[in-house]
């Protein structure tokens, strides 16, 4: 008589729970191996697909293949703005178009020959595509939606702040110098003539003119009258 599982099945997608159950059947699993895959596609969000290959692995590698236990630790996000996103995507996945190094300086090899970094992550990006059709509910399906959508909002935040701003107009250096020395060029042509330069230099400024004495008019007048006079009588003698 099977044991009893400690795992309740009805806590699994459906779709999972009848890949589960024909695979059991398929390959002739014991309740124990059942139970392990159950909690790992609990823990892990397996989707039909993954229950039903780690069964069959398991199957043939039974004493040597240990099923992942407990939730999987949570994986560094991707940089959206990596030229290497879609890529490292696929690695995670094991769905990748070739071999290749993922790094700053990295290359990649799609049938033994080496292509562009752009190439390979369009050929990444499609192959993903294609695997994410085939299933639009799986695990894949959602987090390539998520690095899509992550990427086109990442690069208009880029568009929008990159943008450059129209700053003040930079005066010309001949106007700086100008403006330096506190004259324009007019005025110096004027000084040119060896007149003294108002306020230049640091020197004293001019002296002011003296003032004119004032006239005393009724001095003058008196002196006129004098001068008449003495003319007047010399004339008579």
């Amino acid at each position: 008589m099977p044991r009893e599982l400690s795992f309740d099945l009805l806590r699994l997608d459906v779709a999972v729970r009848e890949a589960l159950l024909q695979s059991r059947d398929r390959y002739l699993l014991t309740d124990a191996i059942v139970e392990e895959l159950a909690w790992a596609a609990f823990y892990r969000n397996w989707d039909g697909a993954m229950v039903e290959a780690w069964a069959a692995a398991k199957s043939s590698n039974s004493d040597r293949l240990e099923i992942p236990k407990g939730p999987v630790s949570k994986a560094p996000s991707i940089d959206p703005l990596s030229p290497w996103a879609f890529a490292e995507l696929g690695l995670r996945s094991g769905i990748l178009p070739g071999g290749g190094v993922l790094d700053e300086r990295g290359w990649g090899a799609i049938d033994g020959e080496t292509v562009s970094l752009e190439t390979y992550s369009r050929e990444a990006r499609k192959l993903l595509r294609e695997h994410a059709a085939a299933r639009p509910n799986g695990t894949l399906a959602r987090e390539l939606a998520r690095l899509e959508a992550e990427r086109r909002r990442a690069r208009l935040v880029v568009a929008l702040t990159s943008r450059p701003t129209r700053g003040r107009a930079v005066p010309k250096r001949r106007a700086v110098h100008r403006a330096r020395n506190g004259r324009s060029r007019r005025v110096r042509r004027a000084n040119v003539g060896g007149g003294k330069r108002i306020g230049g230099g640091g020197a004293d400024p001019p002296e002011p003119p003296a003032p004119r004495p004032k006239r005393q008019p009724f001095l003058d007048r008196g002196r006129r009258e004098n001068r008449g006079r003495a003319g007047r009588s010399g004339g008579a003698l």
